[in-house]
């Protein structure tokens, strides 16, 4: 690696010191020289100094800054922590529409669809939504096996009066 690094120190330093320069390439292969340094100046002398316009887009037509309006949604915080993070956040889709003057806060169930509940406020909603118990979806068993409880305990007693009876 360092006889590369030295090879190449020394090629570079050869060319350097014979003068030799590879062919122009591009716009300056016509003429056969190079952009020069003059050229660079002078060019850079004889071109006006920019200047900063009043408005820099005019074709853009000038406006009054629009006042501020009422907000999206009225009360945005809590709407979002009931949203996103209260307890009711996985089992209940929330929408705010403005159009909706007596109850624009509303919650659908994630599970039953047809189930919503609409509020004045944010804190309506959540009162009401605190008061709504739906099943649980995940522990559908959990209702089966109270039903089926004095079959399951039937069954069990059979089952352990045959293991008696085996040994």
């Amino acid at each position: 690696m360092r006889i590369m690094l030295f090879l190449l120190a020394l090629t570079t330093a050869l060319l350097q010191m014979t003068g030799y320069a590879p062919a122009p390439t591009g716009r300056h292969a016509r003429t056969g020289r190079g952009p020069s340094a003059t050229d660079e100046a002078s060019t850079a002398e004889t071109m006006p100094p920019a200047t900063q316009s009043k408005r820099p887009r005019p074709y853009a037509p000038e406006r009054e800054p629009e006042p501020a309006s009422e907000p999206r949604i009225p009360d945005r915080d809590a709407f979002y922590e009931l949203a996103e993070l209260s307890r009711h956040a996985s089992r209940w889709h929330f929408t705010y529409d403005r159009s909706a003057s007596k109850a624009p806060y509303t919650a659908t169930n994630c599970v039953e669809p047809r189930v919503s509940v609409a509020a004045s406020s944010v804190q309506g909603l959540e009162h009401v939504l605190d008061d709504i118990r739906l099943p649980n979806p995940v522990r559908r068993y959990y209702r089966l096996a109270h039903q089926h409880r004095p079959t399951a305990d039937q069954e069990r007693a059979d089952l352990d009066l045959l293991a008696r009876a085996a040994r």
